[in-house]
C-alpha cells in the first residue's frame, strides 16, 4: 500500500500532519456519575477511580475494559501525561476527534475549555495550564437519550431495536496533543480544478503577526511540480498554483477509484529565513457532475456500486479497534466489486476517508440523524454540519453529502413548509461550504432541493422490485410513491419535482441471512443458505443494472450490527458467501 509522504501511522489528522505529537491514547481511570455531583464535588481536582477504561473507546465496549450497557449520562476521565512547559513562541494543543456529547476539560484542575457536539474534532491550547513534568488531564463528558441531537443508529432506550444499537458515551475517538509555534497554520481549504490544471488554496494561520510569509511545495510521486512563496497581509493566505507538467502524459493526474492519483503537499511558514512551523498534506484532482440522467468522474461516465456501512465492531462499538480494521473494511468492499461506500448515520474517524483516497473508494458522508424537529434541534444540527464539513471537505474520496436520511428528524417534511425550508437550508449550507460535491436533501425520498435523487426499495424479490420500478416515471413524477412498503412516501416533497437529476436506488437487499438460525433481522424472509442468499441478491442487482434512467446502487450493508443479520459479511468480517460471486454480480 503506497501512503502519501506525510503520513504517519496513527495519526488522527492526515490532512494536516505535525511530526511533533502526543498520542493521549490508553489507560484513564473512569467514573460514572449517576448523580451528576461530581463538579461540586471537585472531581476537576481529582476523584478516586471506578474502573481503568482503555481510551478511545466507550465504557459501553468490550474493548473499553469496562463493558457496561448500563446508562450513565455522565461519566468522567482522568490520565496523567510529562510534558514540557512550552517555551516563548511554543503552544500546546489539546485536539479530541470525537467525544459524545457534551464535554469539559481541565488541565491540572483548571478549565481549559468546554464543546458541544459528537463527531468533529475539538481542540483547546492548554499551554498556561501546563507545567514540567507530570501533568493531569480530567474531562468530564455529558449524553444522554435526547432526539433533539444528531445521534445517528444510538439507541434512545435501554435496549437496542429495529436497526438502532446500543449507544455511545463520552471519548469513542482519538486524543491527542501536539506542539506548534504560536503562529501556525490552523486550516486550509484546498480546491483542485480539473479544467485548468490548477490548485486553489485558502487557509487561517493562528497567532498571525506581520513579516510572515507561507512557502508551498507540490510534488507528484517524489517529482517537483510547483512551488510558490506568498507574502501574507493578514491571518487568511489564499494562493492559486498551476499543477501541470510531466507527471502524466495528459499533465494532469487526476483521482478516481481506479487509479487513485494524489498529490504531496509541504507548506511552511516563514519569519524571514527562518521556518516556524511545516505540515505535510496531500489533495487530489477530481470532478463530480450530475447531469441529467448521468453522473460523470472526470468527464466519464460513472456508474456507482456502493456498500452502506454502519461502521460498527461487536467488541468496539463506533470505534474503529484499530488502523488496520479501517483498512481491512475498505479492501474488503473493493475485493467484493464495490466502487464506494456510503458510510451510513456516522462520521467515522478521519483516518477512513484517508484510506478511501489512497485505496480509491468513492465515499458518501452522512449526517448522523436527530429524531425530533425543534428549534433546538435545527441550532445544533446546523452547528455540527458545519463542522463535520468543514473538518472533511478536502478528502478527494468524498463524493456527496448526505444531510438527511428518511426523513429522520424532518418527519413531516413531506408536506411541512417549515420542515422543506430547513431541508433546504442544511442543503444550501452544504453547497455554499462545498460546492464541488453533490448535497443530498433527504435520502430515500420527500426530497427537497437535491443534487441526486436517492431511493430506497427493500422489495424482496426480483419481480417484485421489477414491477416497482416499471413505474419510475411515475415515481419521479410523484404520481406513485417511491417506497411500496413505506406508507405515503414520495420521491418529493409538496411543491418540489424532478429537474432531472442522475437517479441513485441508495438503498435495498438488506437479505436477512444467518447460520444461526431464528436470530435477527433484516429485509424479507430469511435466506435458508449461501445458494439462496447469491441468488436473491443476483436477481435483486440484476433488475436494477436493467434500468437505465438509473446511476448507481447501494447494497444493505457491509456487516451484520448486533440484531440485524442483513450484513453481506458477519459481524466479525467473515463472507456469508462467495466474495467472488459477490464479485460477479458486481460486474
Amino acid at each position: 500500500m503506497k501512503h502519501t509522504q506525510c503520513y504517519l501511522k496513527d495519526y488522527p489528522r492526515p490532512q494536516l500532519v505535525r511530526k511533533n505529537w502526543l498520542n493521549l491514547n490508553g489507560r484513564w481511570d473512569f467514573a460514572f456519575d449517576g448523580g451528576n455531583k461530581g463538579e461540586y464535588d471537585g472531581f476537576q481536582r481529582g476523584f478516586e477511580p471506578q474502573y481503568g477504561i482503555n481510551v478511545p473507546f466507550a465504557y459501553q465496549t468490550q474493548k473499553s475494559g469496562v463493558n457496561i450497557q448500563k446508562r450513565c449520562d455522565v461519566v468522567w476521565y482522568k490520565r496523567e501525561f510529562t510534558a514540557v512547559k512550552p517555551s516563548r513562541g511554543k503552544r500546546l494543543i489539546l485536539h479530541f476527534e470525537g467525544c459524545d456529547y457534551l464535554t469539559k476539560v481541565w488541565i491540572n484542575g483548571q478549565l481549559a475549555g468546554e464543546h458541544t457536539g459528537a463527531y468533529e474534532r475539538f481542540s483547546f491550547d492548554i499551554s498556561s495550564h501546563v507545567k514540567k513534568g507530570a501533568n493531569t488531564v480530567t474531562v468530564r463528558a455529558e449524553d444522554s437519550y435526547s432526539c433533539r441531537r444528531p445521534r445517528g443508529k444510538q439507541r434512545w432506550c435501554d435496549e437496542s431495536f429495529d436497526c438502532w444499537y446500543v449507544d455511545t458515551t463520552g471519548i469513542w475517538k482519538t486524543v491527542w496533543i501536539e506542539e506548534v509555534s504560536a503562529a501556525h497554520v490552523e486550516r486550509f481549504y484546498a480546491v483542485p480544478k480539473i479544467e485548468n490544471s490548477s490548485v486553489y488554496f485558502e487557509g487561517e494561520i493562528a497567532g498571525f503577526y506581520e513579516g510572515l510569509s507561507l512557502k508551498t511545495v507540490i510534488t507528484y510521486d517524489g517529482a517537483f511540480v510547483a512551488e510558490s512563496t506568498v507574502r501574507l497581509s493578514d491571518g487568511v493566505f489564499r494562493n492559486t498554483l498551476d499543477i501541470s507538467g510531466n507527471a502524466d502524459k495528459f499533465k494532469l493526474r487526476c483521482w478516481s477509484h481506479h487509479t487513485p492519483s494524489l498529490y504531496d503537499v509541504e507548506m511552511l511558514l516563514l519569519d524571514g529565513a527562518s521556518e516556524i512551523d511545516r505540515i505535510g498534506s496531500y489533495f487530489g484532482v477530481v470532478s463530480y457532475e450530475f447531469n441529467t440522467n448521468c453522473l460523470n468522474q472526470n468527464d466519464s461516465p460513472f456508474y456507482l456500486k456502493m456498500l452502506l456501512d454502519q461502521g460498527y465492531w461487536s467488541d468496539s462499538g463506533l470505534t474503529p479497534p484499530d488502523e488496520d480494521a479501517i483498512v481491512r473494511d475498505i479492501l474488503l468492499t473493493k475485493e467484493a466489486g464495490f466502487n464506494g461506500i456510503r458510510k451510513h448515520q456516522k462520521i467515522e474517524d478521519e483516518r477512513f476517508y484517508y484510506y478511501c483516497d489512497i485505496l480509491g473508494a468513492v465515499a458518501w458522508c452522512e449526517m448522523p440523524s436527530m429524531y425530533e424537529f425543534s428549534q433546538g434541534s435545527k441550532r445544533v444540527f446546523t452547528e455540527e454540519v458545519t463542522a463535520v464539513i468543514e473538518q472533511h471537505r478536502n478528502h478527494p474520496s468524498i463524493m456527496a453529502w448526505v444531510l438527511f436520511n428518511e426523513s429522520w428528524g424532518i418527519p413531516r417534511v413531506h408536506a411541512d413548509v417549515e420542515q422543506q425550508r430547513f431541508a433546504d437550508a442544511m442543503y444550501a449550507l452544504a453547497k455554499a461550504l462545498d460546492p464541488a460535491r453533490a448535497a443530498i436533501s433527504n435520502d430515500g425520498w420527500d426530497h427537497t432541493t437535491s443534487d441526486l435523487i436517492t431511493l430506497h426499495n427493500y422489495a424482496e424479490t426480483g419481480d417484485r422490485l421489477e414491477s416497482d420500478l416499471k413505474n419510475l416515471d411515475d415515481v419521479l413524477a410523484n404520481k406513485a410513491v417511491a417506497h411500496p412498503s413505506a406508507r405515503h412516501r414520495h420521491a418529493f416533497a409538496d411543491g418540489y419535482r424532478y429537474e432531472g437529476q442522475p437517479v441513485i436506488l441508495s438503498e435495498y437487499a438488506g437479505i436477512a441471512f444467518s447460520r444461526d438460525k431464528g436470530r435477527g433481522w433484516g429485509y424479507g424472509k430469511t435466506v435458508e443458505n449461501e445458494e439462496e442468499f447469491l441468488k436473491r441478491l443476483a436477481g435483486l442487482t440484476e433488475v436494477v443494472r436493467a434500468v437505465p434512467e438509473i446511476c448507481g446502487y447501494c447494497v444493505t450493508q457491509t456487516t451484520d450490527v448486533e440484531q440485524e443479520v442483513n450484513g453481506l459479511l458477519t459481524a466479525d468480517r467473515k463472507w456469508k458467501a462467495s466474495v467472488e460471486a459477490i464479485k460477479l454480480i458486481n460486474k
